[in-house]
């Protein structure tokens, strides 16, 4: 975030501290290797926090051939519904409300898990199942050209703006 001069969602170091936590318990219980999809605007080499594999430039990629993917909020969310790969939110309480609402909103319209990593009581007996009629759904209203839609882009953006 101080590279891409954004506002931070939350403070750091509960952030990397859940999610170590939370991945250690995954890759225990469902004997899977947690990897993780650099922000694709980060091309320096990051202090790794997460204490895991980053790969850089191959996020369509490695979630074409994951089993799962955790999200908070990204675009690469939509890969993940093209590849109907099944989606977990990770949500906190040390989100801001903004970004917290954001993930609960995606995780609704996506029918998919929801963890809020501040439990640390995350009942996970098994990987989800992608829900086949809400990822057609996303896939349709948020991914897709809308071909029958005969509008300049700026006029599509500008009937969304307003």
């Amino acid at each position: 975030y101080k590279y891409l001069d954004v506002y931070h969602f939350c403070n750091t170091n509960v952030y990397f501290t859940e999610l170590k936590n939370f991945f250690k318990f995954f890759e225990h219980k469902f004997n899977l290797q947690i990897v993780i999809a650099a922000h694709p605007k980060i091309k320096y080499k990051i202090k790794n926090n997460f204490n895991r594999k980053i790969y850089f430039d191959n996020t369509i990629n490695l979630v074409k051939k994951s089993k799962l993917v955790f999200s908070h909020m990204s675009t690469s969310i939509n890969f993940a519904v093209i590849f109907k790969k099944p989606i977990i939110f990770l949500n906190s309480k040390n989100y801001t409300s903004q970004f917290s609402n954001q993930i609960n909103f995606h995780s609704k319209v996506l029918n998919s898990r929801l963890i809020n990593l501040s439990d640390e009581k995350w009942n996970i007996t098994n990987i989800p199942k992608y829900n086949i009629n809400s990822y057609d759904r996303y896939l349709n209203k948020y991914i897709k050209l809308n071909k029958n839609d005969k509008r300049n882009s700026w006029k599509i953006l500008s009937d969304n703006i307003t």
